[in-house]
């Protein structure tokens, strides 16, 4: 199906029809009904498994997993206007092939440049099992992660192609705008997560909002197709390989940052400190093994410690951004305390000048 016979998006998914998904799927036969499931904890994007009936039985997926804005208005804007919606159907049309991942069949990736209304439809991969925020992961898990993640940054490691993708995101040259942003939303962020921060914490915070734009302007890191949010909420494990999944944060950025932001957010406090070197280690060897030779693990770790500071930023920005209910509220709690330790633990404050 070329991009010009695409079905137009549906921003909701109870609009969604047993017509539209014949017509959506492409295939010979009909489906005749369907009944949708909200999965997923997603605040910017809602999930929903539709089970579906054909005309002609087994002429089709018993089930498949659809994405749609989000319902709540403060989510859906910052969506459309962040771009987040854009660049994961431009992900799964352009890049997906060549990222080297185990990844969900992407059967409809539609995208309205008029309104930033998106949908996916993509394979059901369950009984698979989301990952949890909160409960973090464990060590084997997240090296299991790193794995995926190196596939992904050698793929497209220093890759000029990239450079042609205009809807990625490139966290270096929009720094001044971020840096903007995250001084603006700062006090209100401090005001709703400060008990929740660790020692010297709330000081970080506050250097890193007021230095970023040095901060990033001076990081020399090589560049890759790196995932930006790249959490256990945004993978499901089962068996065999796990799937990364969540690709609106995609970007032209350094593979630190992904592997930074995994370490940090995705595990205890005392797991990390008892395991980030074991795991880094595990993760530049993968790399190796996959044609990034001229990267060394000593500069691998020096870009780490700096891209601790990354995790930061995007708890900053997304908790004020974004539609907020109990369990995103908890997770982005979870998130500050992980983050700032990390970089705290590190001596990131270090890279601010």
């Amino acid at each position: 199906m070329s991009t010009a016979e695409l079905p137009a998006p549906v921003a909701d998914p109870a609009a969604v029809t047993p017509e539209w998904l014949t017509g959506a799927l492409g295939g010979p036969a009909g489906v005749t009904t369907v009944r949708a499931e909200r999965i997923g904890t997603g605040l910017v994007g809602q999930s929903v498994r539709f089970h579906l009936t054909w005309d002609t039985p087994g002429a089709g997926p018993a089930t498949v997993v659809g994405k749609f804005p989000s319902p709540d208005p403060k989510s859906r804007e910052r969506g459309r206007a962040g771009g987040e919606y854009r660049r994961e159907v431009r992900f799964y049309q352009r890049l997906a092939a060549g990222a080297g991942l185990r990844l969900p069949a992407c059967r409809l990736a539609s995208y309205d440049e008029a309104t930033g209304d998106f949908t996916l439809l993509l394979d059901d991969l369950a009984p698979a099992r989301q990952g949890d925020q909160l409960t973090g992961c464990t060590p084997d898990e997240a090296a299991a992660v790193l794995a995926e993640a190196a596939r992904l940054h050698a793929a497209y490691w220093a890759d000029p192609r990239l450079d042609a993708e205009d809807w990625l995101r490139r966290p270096h040259p929009e720094r001044e705008a971020t840096g903007a942003l995250l001084t603006r939303l700062w006090p209100g962020f401090q005001a709703e997560y400060g008990p929740d921060l660790p020692a010297g914490g709330a000081e970080l915070g506050a250097r890193f909002v007021e230095a970023l734009p040095a901060w990033a302007e001076r990081d020399t890191a090589p560049r890759c197709l790196a995932h930006g949010d790249l959490r256990v909420d945004n993978v499901l494990f089962g068996a065999g390989r796990p799937v990364v999944v969540d690709w609106q944060t995609v970007g032209q950025a350094s593979a630190a940052s992904d592997v930074a932001y995994l370490l940090g957010a995705s595990l205890t406090v005392a797991d990390r400190r008892a395991h980030e070197d074991a795991l880094l280690a595990g993760y530049h060897r993968a790399l190796n093994a996959h044609g990034v030779r001229d990267y060394p693990l000593a500069r691998l770790r020096e870009d780490h410690r700096r891209a601790t500071l990354c995790g930061v930023g995007m708890t900053i920005g997304a908790s004020m951004l974004v539609g907020v209910d109990d369990r995103g509220r908890r997770m982005f709690a979870t998130m500050a305390e992980r983050h700032l330790t990390h970089a705290l633990d590190l001596g990131a404050e270090e890279f601010l000048g």
